[in-house]
């Protein structure tokens, strides 16, 4: 068979249907050329990181800013870190995800209380219904410490949570009898540093501090959810006077 004169050339041949032997040197083969490409077609390009999966915010997949002021998607960047960014600004904040299996710092265990245990997202989202249900009240500390240890996993950054779940959290904390349990825990009496058996107080760190940590944890400072998060605040500003007896009291008696 003879050899197609146009195979050894840098164009190629561009038959569609070459019946001549085509001596390729990267792959050769008889018959139809294996690079015979139609006029008419375009090379496919390449995947960039440009091409954002489903859900997830085509800015940041980019590795550029978020240009949208409540922006719903997620910041993932391409090799799986998920970003959030600080309000009114598109930049990264410090509390990226980028390397999220890491141990949280000295300062973030500071707001887990003492008997910290993490639970999956999926049974503390059940458990926290039935704590937020219209027939449950929190009137003993160990039924605080059990709520308190919800919220510390909820604002924890190595307790596997994404931020689908903490946002589920957040919704079931402002839609059910949640925004009275955290007022419970906020206006309880007494508040002491060193938990004794005299009236049944909750302890200052293993409680109280965790339950205010909740309220400035990632999850609801960078929340899209605005009046659900003013909802949470508006507790402290109803009972300010308390609050700041509490931590004015306590933080003596730890200075002492």
């Amino acid at each position: 068979m003879s050899t197609c004169p146009y195979s050894k050339t840098a164009g190629g041949c561009r038959r569609n249907h070459c019946r001549l032997l085509h001596q390729n040197p990267e792959n050769a083969q008889r018959g139809p050329s294996a690079s015979a490409k139609s006029p008419t077609s375009k090379p496919r390009r390449p995947q960039t990181k440009t091409g954002a999966p489903n859900g997830v915010c085509k800015f940041y997949f980019a590795g550029e800013s978020c240009k949208r002021n409540s922006c719903t998607y997620r910041h993932t960047e391409p090799d799986g870190a998920s970003v959030t960014k600080q309000r009114g600004s598109g930049a990264p904040s410090s509390s990226s995800h980028r390397g999220a299996n890491k141990a949280p710092t000295l300062a973030e265990r500071s707001l887990e209380p003492a008997g910290f245990s993490p639970i999956p997202a999926s049974k503390a989202l059940y458990q926290l219904s039935i704590i937020c249900a219209s027939g449950s009240v929190l009137t003993k500390p160990a039924q605080i410490m059990k709520f308190v240890n919800l919220l510390a996993n909820a604002s924890s950054k190595d307790s596997g949570w994404d931020e689908k779940d903490c946002q589920r959290f957040l919704e079931i904390i402002t839609e059910t009898h949640g925004l009275s349990r955290i007022e419970t825990v906020l206006t309880f009496d007494p508040v002491i540093v060193q938990v004794n058996a005299r009236r049944e107080p909750i302890s200052f760190t293993s409680a109280y501090i965790p339950c205010l940590g909740y309220l400035v944890s990632r999850f609801v400072l960078d929340s899209t959810m605005g009046i659900r998060v003013n909802s949470l605040y508006g507790l402290i500003h109803t009972n300010f006077d308390r609050v700041s007896t509490i931590i004015t009291t306590c933080m003596t008696d730890i200075t002492k």
